[in-house]
């Protein structure tokens, strides 16, 4: 459990420097076993982790959750939150009472953004007729992007509020 919230799992401990193969294979390694061997349903369909196109012989998936879309270079924050995405889907709704602020969630067209606010961390999500698809998961970094987030979350509740 991360500091007050009852769905995240704690920081990973890294065994090695973040710019080693050895650390890669380690991350990759518990990303097979958590996200690909342990299957993951929301909203009563399956969710499935992109693997294509392979970046370093490695899924698609797997790279925007340590480095981003770039997949220039790791980061650290990221790497060290490998598994909160999946924390965060499995717990949405979130039922603990705990002092987290909860997940706030839109949906943008086909995607769904969940926003743990509190710990500035984003998933999002793409739905398919038959499945969702991952396609990210990060910290949010930088007050501007925080922002930004949260105020498209109450720009989309605002707009889908007024439709009704």
């Amino acid at each position: 459990m991360y500091k007050d919230c009852q769905i995240l799992s704690d920081l990973l401990d890294l065994p090695y420097s973040i710019y080693t193969d050895d650390c890669i294979k380690w991350l990759y390694d518990l990303y097979i076993s958590q996200y690909k061997l342990c299957p993951m349903e929301y909203k009563g369909k399956r969710l499935i982790m992109r693997k294509e196109p392979l970046i370093a012989n490695k899924d698609e998936s797997f790279m925007h959750l340590i480095c981003g879309g770039n997949c220039k270079e790791i980061h650290e924050e990221r790497a060290r939150r490998l598994l909160w995405a999946k924390d965060i889907i499995l717990n949405e709704p979130c039922t603990y009472n705990c002092d987290c602020e909860k997940i706030l969630i839109w949906k943008q067209k086909s995607r769904i953004k969940m926003y743990l606010k509190k710990y500035n961390y984003l998933v999002i999500i793409e739905e398919r007729k038959e499945y969702w698809i991952f396609v990210t998961g990060y910290y949010v970094s930088g007050s501007h992007n925080r922002k930004e987030l949260t105020k498209e979350y109450h720009e989309c509740k605002k707009r889908s509020t007024s439709n009704v």
